[in-house]
């Protein structure tokens, strides 16, 4: 089978070292293999949500490695459920099922927390080329907030108020780099506490 060896996370067997390893189930079906495997991702953070949408899209196109790293987000057409893969001179038009597709858009549109540090760190680049008075870095920040927008009602207004303060800091040469300081500061801070 092609998933052959595939270990069943539920059974965990002592190893080497006390390192754990795990057990295959001789008796598991192919099919229950691909769902444990594909159920694996933990979605409560950003590493979450990527990796169920890299197995997602692996699973449903059959694409190489190689190719998925080599996505873009203009490679990926949700509305119509397709991704383009691209190499040298060729493309190749692949479409992709309906539960790929809430993978990726969960993805890209960010999950609860816009794929937590992820954010911050589009916001960090912009911010830090934005200090050569770039006005289409500001406008690209623009963008990325309006696209981070919550759904939630209760949370748009809270939102409203950080995208307007951050526009604001973007534009302020001064307020800028403190908002760059303040940035490192607390992705420093969320690393610390991950680590422990």
């Amino acid at each position: 089978p092609l998933l052959e060896g595939l270990q069943d996370l539920r059974q965990p067997v002592q190893g080497d070292g006390g390192i754990a390893a795990y057990a295959h189930d001789a008796a598991l079906d192919p099919a229950r293999e691909v769902e444990l495997l594909l159920e694996q991702p933990d979605c409560t953070d950003a590493k979450g949500y990527r990796d169920r949408a890299m197995l997602e899209l692996l699973y449903a196109t059959g694409i190489r490695v190689t190719e998925l790293i080599n996505l873009n987000v203009s490679d990926v057409s949700l509305p119509v459920g397709v991704i383009r893969c691209r190499k040298k001179d060729k493309e190749r038009v692949i479409p992709i099922y309906a539960k790929a597709v809430r993978a990726l858009a969960e993805y890209i549109d960010g999950g609860d927390d816009f794929r937590g540090k992820a954010f911050l760190y589009k916001l960090l680049a912009l911010a830090r080329s934005a200090e050569k008075n770039s006005k289409l870095d500001i406008a690209r920040c623009a963008y990325l907030l309006a696209r981070a927008e919550p759904k939630e009602q209760e949370r748009k207004e809270k939102y409203a108020e950080f995208s307007n303060n951050v526009m604001s800091w973007m534009t302020d040469t001064a307020e800028r780099a403190r908002f760059i300081t303040a940035i490192y500061l607390y992705v420093y801070l969320v690393r610390q506490r991950s680590e422990k």
